[in-house]
């Protein structure tokens, strides 16, 4: 167990290490230490996986590619010894010394349940779910294990023994090189990733949350609203890969409204290299809240198409993954065509709105909206956050009920996966507009302070 922990650590220090190097600098709203953390982690491990993920399709093996990463990480620190010293003074100079409210220390309660609950479950279950180990985990061991994996198309065991060959490498590949830190495979390194994604998904959702409404008590709920998804537990502890997904997706949120463009564009590359989803239902959203954001009047279309223009170059570390998968005909499950659903609304009601699965969670969030959608459009990061629900949730919508996807709404597991990897915006679009909804009536209050009463008169005044 030593061991095991000392290599996820392993992995998580490179990771953050590789992100703080290849971190851009903050745009003029600046970015907290916090921020920078989540970023910086998330990052590098995108791109600590990808250079792997690279490597390892170009012929190399594992034990290579992980040496030509060290080797590439160790060069890179001597070469950016002044941005480093300049990124340490940033740190100090934004870090204040936290003082916990009683909320926050019930939050924080509440993620150690979920992580006790994770611990447990995995001393008491192997990982069991198919999914969990044909797509993510069986790869990642074969990928350490150079066992039932191959870069020849024409062998069944072509980038790993399974039918749904499309899928991206990021989780596979980030299993095998705990695997490689640890010397060793076992059901700990198979499902760990899903406890550090919740915890940087909820990060994620509490600094953007706290920037947006400069309220710490609304940023918790944002928090607690993330870690109380239903499913949010299940699927820390199940293998899946769509907790990673919502960290990235909700990362990229937080980096667009600071105006991290560039940003905001690696983290979304970052989701696309977890699953294939992001590419055709977040990625639209974000470059559609990002044009809202940056080119809604009174500004120009310029500066909208300058913003996309960033975006789109952070977009571009996953081009060459898309380009591999056309070149060797890996097609998306997306489906072909656009044919509507008898029943397919109902259906997704009774799955995402008053189904048992995710409760009213997903009725509360969109009555949210919807009262506070006026008041979110007259403020600029309203506007994009309200286009980023909007758009990602009506692209949910589209893809389950008018395509030929509509088989993965019947089997009442996909949309489910889905629907986790939007819950961190979710949360976060909900809790801003009951924000926005009651500033009016704060500001109200404090223009009309009720009368003071006779026995709250000074008494000198009384005696006048």
């Amino acid at each position: 167990m030593i061991l095991t922990a000392a290599a996820l650590l392993g992995a998580l220090l490179l990771a953050g290490w590789v992100g703080g190097l290849l971190l851009p600098p903050a745009a003029a709203g600046g970015r907290s230490p916090g921020e920078s953390f989540v970023a910086a982690l998330l990052l590098g491990m995108f791109a600590a996986t990808a250079f792997v993920g690279a490597l390892l399709l170009a012929g190399l093996t594992l034990h290579q590619a992980m040496g030509a990463l060290l080797t590439a990480t160790a060069g890179g620190t001597i070469v950016s010894g002044p941005r480093r010293q300049a990124w340490r003074r940033e740190w100090r100079r934004g870090w204040v010394r936290p003082s916990w409210r009683w909320y926050e220390g019930l939050l924080i309660a509440s993620l150690a349940e979920k992580i006790i609950f994770a611990l447990r479950h995995f001393a008491h279950s192997p990982i069991y779910f198919s999914d969990a180990i044909d797509l993510w985990s069986g790869r990642g061991r074969a990928i350490f294990g150079g066992a039932n994996w191959s870069l020849d198309p024409t062998s069944p065991a072509f980038l790993g023994l399974l039918d749904k060959k499309d899928y991206p490498l990021g989780i596979p590949i980030w299993r095998a090189m705990n695997a490689w830190f640890h010397q060793g495979w076992n059901d700990v390194i198979a499902r760990f990733d899903g406890v550090i994604f919740l915890l940087l998904l909820v990060g994620a959702v509490w600094l953007a949350a706290r920037r947006l409404t400069g309220s710490r008590p609304l940023a918790a709920a944002a928090a607690y609203l993330t870690v109380s998804f239903p499913l949010a537990a299940w699927h820390e502890v199940a293998g899946f890969a769509d907790l990673g997904v919502a960290a990235f997706v909700a990362a990229a949120a937080g980096a667009l409204l600071r105006r991290e463009h560039f940003l905001a564009g690696l983290l979304a590359a970052g989701a696309c290299w977890i699953k294939n989803d992001p590419l055709y239902l977040f990625v639209p959203a974000l470059g559609l809240a990002l044009a809202v954001m940056e080119g809604y009047p009174p500004l120009s279309w310029k500066a909208g198409l300058a913003a996309l223009g960033r975006f789109g170059l952070g977009l571009l570390p996953i081009v060459p993954w898309v380009i591999y998968k056309k070149v060797h005909h890996l097609t998306y499950h997306l489906g072909a065509g656009v044919s509507w659903h008898e029943g397919a609304l109902s259906l997704f009601g009774d799955a995402v709105l008053w189904g048992t699965t995710h409760g009213p969670w997903w009725f509360c969030a969109l009555l949210a909206v919807a009262g506070g959608a006026g008041a979110m459009g007259r403020e600029r990061e309203g506007r994009a956050l309200l286009a980023l629900f909007a758009a990602g949730f009506g692209l949910i919508l589209f893809l389950f009920t008018a395509t030929a996807a509509y088989p993965f709404l019947e089997n009442g597991q996909t949309v489910h996966r889905v629907m986790v990897q939007f819950s961190g915006v979710g949360a976060l679009t909900l809790v801003y507009a009951l924000a926005l909804l009651a500033a009016p009536r704060r500001e109200e209050a404090a223009a009309n302070p009720p009368p003071p009463t006779h026995e709250s008169t000074p008494p000198r005044e009384q005696e006048a």
